[in-house]
């Protein structure tokens, strides 16, 4: 039995030639990624005490009591609850599960790759992605026992983390230069400089992405 079902990602790329030894490139892509066996099925204690990280299928939502009697609240709603009373349990607000769809994602690039003054060689690329369903990691509290007043105090309630498909469209761009010149006999001097931004995430997503802004290389 498998959990997803297969898809469909077309890709199309073209080179421009706009003189001798220089060129433009245009591509689109499409392509997916699936939860891995990890994001779907680890039921893991962590540190011996009361954080778990666990599968994003809907059967670990039924293990763990977060659909029935230990339902699991925001972050945000259990820290609002806890700096007000304990008897202020109304603040708490209850996190939505939603089973977990693959991530897909659409990628525009344009690049330009030439020679010049027969010395330089520059590459530079530019490209825009827009993402659905993006995979993000989310956290709950839920209660030890069952009763709300629980959450009130870390010692009595439990963390518990897990995948979900991000509720906004997710964007990131990127862009990079490259460059190589032929200096006496054989030697050449090459560097280049890379960025990569992911936009529109929601307040409280974990996302994974650990690009840094910038990267540069010189040799």
């Amino acid at each position: 039995q498998t959990n997803f079902e297969g898809k469909f990602t077309p890709r199309f790329a073209a080179v421009i030639k706009v003189a001798k030894d220089n060129n433009i490139r245009l591509s689109y892509q499409t392509s997916y990624r699936f939860p891995s066996n990890q994001n779907q099925y680890i039921s893991l204690r962590l540190g011996g005490g009361s954080s778990f990280l666990i599968g994003s299928l809907p059967e670990f939502q039924s293990y763990y009591k977060l659909n029935s009697t230990k339902p699991g609240y925001t972050i945000a709603s259990v820290l609002n609850y806890r700096a007000g009373s304990l008897a202020d349990s109304g603040r708490l607000v209850k996190a939505v599960f939603n089973e977990l769809k693959p991530e897909t994602v659409n990628s525009y690039e344009i690049g330009y790759k030439g020679i010049i003054g027969k010395k330089l060689l520059v590459d530079a690329y530019f490209y825009y992605s827009k993402y659905d369903n993006f995979i993000v990691s989310q956290a709950v509290v839920q209660s030890q026992t069952g009763p709300n007043y629980e959450l009130y105090s870390n010692f009595s309630s439990n963390n518990v983390s897990y995948n979900q498909n991000s509720t906004k469209i997710v964007k990131t761009n990127g862009w990079g230069i490259g460059i190589e010149y032929k200096l006496l006999k054989n030697y050449m001097l090459y560097g280049n400089v890379f960025s990569d931004v992911l936009k529109d995430v929601a307040p409280g997503d974990i996302t994974f992405f650990n690009a840094p802004k910038y990267r540069v290389n010189i040799g």
